[in-house]
């Protein structure tokens, strides 16, 4: 368009017989004027780029502040839910204080056997470890939910040599439990950490740890119901009921009591040194 007219400028400036200087002249007045109009249109593009550029900035400014916002959200959420749970499990703990445990309580506590406490011990007065595992069916192992690789590990052994015996059995966390008196149960490693064993004894964070209470030593307990049987078996730490639980697996063993304390010796071998019918 604006080659047309300065095309038509040339043509008006021809027929008006322009001599050489003038036409000189009004050459200068277009090509000033054409640079002005090129000026200007770049000055317009560049505007128009500044505003795209400035709207393109403010609209990422824009999604970077949402993003910041939404993940303000999620982690106020997730310390929201994280004091949630603490407080749940504040709330857990506090409801699960238990008293002093004592004979006369209708639990089997350890320590308690027929012999010595047969309130809380009556159906253990003919039943003894000497004829497992033949008494048992279809068995749970249980550990718990937070048990080490050591109580998982113990809890495999035990089974295989179950399943060997072709007696069924599977290992479970302590909260897919459903109830204590349906099913035969081993119960493995302390009440600290086997909630089960903790709720069915009644020990909390106050006693859990008084059951073995020196190291190299464990025991192994049977509880009898009316229609099923609990072995637990437990020791100083998780080392240590994984040694002791070789007399689950071991028949050289000799188990003729319903509650039988061990030492482990440092060459491997069990003693037992106390059993209690």
């Amino acid at each position: 368009m604006i080659l047309f007219h300065i095309s038509k400028l040339l043509n008006i400036s021809s027929n008006l017989k322009i001599d050489m200087k003038n036409k000189m002249f009004v050459l200068f007045i277009i090509i000033l004027l054409l640079f002005t109009v090129v000026s200007c249109k770049e000055s317009e593009v560049d505007v128009k780029t500044y505003d795209t550029t400035q709207e393109t900035d403010d609209y990422f400014n824009s999604v970077l502040d949402d993003s910041n916002i939404n993940d303000n959200m999620d982690e106020n959420a997730d310390d929201n839910n994280a004091a949630d749970e603490e407080e749940k499990n504040e709330k857990e703990a506090e409801s699960t204080k238990y008293g002093p445990t004592e004979c006369g309580d209708n639990i089997c506590q350890f320590y308690e056997t027929n012999s010595n406490c047969s309130e809380d011990c009556d159906k253990l007065e003919d039943a003894t470890l000497a004829d497992y595992p033949e008494f048992l069916n279809d068995v749970k192992l249980v550990v718990g939910d937070y048990a080490t690789s050591t109580d998982v590990i113990t809890a495999t052994v035990i089974s295989t040599y179950l399943v060997a015996n072709d007696i069924d059995a599977e290992t479970i966390l302590a909260s897919e439990l459903e109830n204590f008196y349906n099913d035969d149960l081993i119960l493995i490693g302390s009440p600290c950490i086997n909630q089960a064993t903790a709720e069915l004894l009644h020990y909390d964070e106050d006693t859990c740890g008084d059951i073995v209470s020196e190291q190299n030593n464990a025991v192994i307990k049977l509880l009898v119901f009316d229609n099923n049987e609990i072995i637990l078996i437990t020791g100083y730490n998780e080392g240590d009921t994984r040694d002791a639980s070789a007399m689950l697996t071991d028949e050289s063993y000799n188990l003729n009591g319903a509650e039988e304390w061990v030492n482990l010796v440092s060459d491997g071998d069990i003693n037992i040194y106390y059993s209690k019918n």
